[in-house]
């Protein structure tokens, strides 16, 4: 279990940045801290390894304890079983690609281990070559086997993949999550690319202004949104501003600026008078269907469709947004699909989360 409560203030480029971390994390995970630049993610690789110190706090890796501000001697960087993957994967010209693996391992190292990551990584017969020779995905590999080779309890990655073109970043993305599955040590992944994010991860940290906004596993942070900040920032998101007019139990009520009242879970409101930002996403909205146990409904106007293979996207104006959109099955045989048609937009309150507003 990696667990840290950490507080970090500094200035950068005049202003001051607050950092608030709270989270507790499965061992043998891939968790992404995912989020724009500025934020604090790049920041908390270096608190956890102990190349920043925080201003307090506690980080705690299994049952050592690597940093207590109560503390006068904390585990030192060096001290920390630690590797680095970066965007810059730093080999060695001169050095061979094995040597290169086994630069920092101290003592006899472990051959079952290092035949185990070669294999892995399809790197064996590189070992002789030098990385000048490698393509960018290859020496990729090798410093992500040295990274591995010599067991630590931890692996921060920041941005590793930012340098590579897109096809070898997706490829990369996946050989990375395989190899991770093989040998099943922990990683703390830093990105800003929200498909990275949701492809390699079991947990994803969402960062904003210094703090976690949410950290739960992807599925859960795409369906369950826990305020209005995550729910855009994650997926597709059609958002309705309003205030709650009641709440009956988990359920509310969210009437609109135009008037329409809309039927959603109460996620992360309080009280009547409350203002909300209602989350739907776009392929939980049918149009004009005969289904009566949608419990919202509404006239909506067609102002644009885009063929996108298997679905039209399709963005209309319900509810006083006009940015709405609709993913429809290119299979839909519905009359009236047609720019400046009006159609029928329904949807389950289950389905509609009425959130902070922002």
């Amino acid at each position: 279990m990696i667990k840290f409560d950490i507080h970090k203030q500094f200035k950068s480029h005049g202003k001051i940045v607050d950092i608030k971390l709270n989270a507790t994390c499965d061992e043998g995970k891939i968790i992404a801290v995912y989020g724009k630049s500025g934020v604090g993610k790049s920041s908390l690789l270096r608190m956890l390894s102990g190349l920043t110190t925080p201003d307090s706090g506690v980080i705690t890796v299994g049952k050592e304890v690597w940093y207590d501000s109560s503390k006068k001697e904390n585990v030192k960087a060096n001290k920390r079983s630690i590797g680095f993957l970066f965007q810059d994967y730093s080999l060695f010209p001169n050095m061979s690609v094995l040597k290169n693996i086994l630069y920092g391992v101290e003592g006899e190292p472990d051959q079952e281990l290092i035949d185990r990551i070669v294999e892995i990584g399809d790197l064996k017969d590189l070992l002789d070559r030098k990385p000048e020779t490698l393509s960018g995905g290859q020496q990729q590999r090798v410093a992500l086997a040295r990274a591995l080779v010599f067991e630590p309890r931890l692996v921060l990655m920041d941005e590793p993949l930012g340098a590579l073109d897109k096809k070898l970043r997706e490829q990369m993305q996946y050989e990375i999550k395989h190899i991770h599955e093989q040998i099943g040590i922990t990683v703390v992944y830093v990105t800003h690319d929200q498909n990275e994010a949701l492809t390699m991860s079991n947990r994803i940290a969402v960062f904003n202004d210094g703090k976690i906004q949410q950290i739960s596993s992807p599925d859960i942070l795409y369906e369950k949104p826990e305020n209005a900040f995550v729910a855009q920032f994650i997926g597709e998101n059609n958002q309705i501003k309003g205030k709650v007019k009641s709440i009956n139990g988990e359920m509310c009520v969210v009437k609109t600026e135009k008037g329409e009242e809309i039927k959603s879970l109460k996620v992360n409101v309080n009280s009547v008078g409350d203002a909300s930002t209602v989350s739907l996403r776009p392929e939980r909205v049918e149009i004009n269907s005969s289904d009566s146990s949608f419990e919202n409904s509404f006239e909506a106007k067609v102002k644009e469709l885009i063929y996108l293979g298997d679905h039209i996207r399709t963005r209309v104006e319900v509810c006083g947004n006009d940015q709405f959109i609709v993913k429809v099955p290119n299979s839909y045989k519905g009359a009236n699909l047609k720019e400046g048609t009006s159609v029928k937009l329904s949807w389950k309150a289950s389905d509609s989360r009425a959130l902070d507003l922002r």
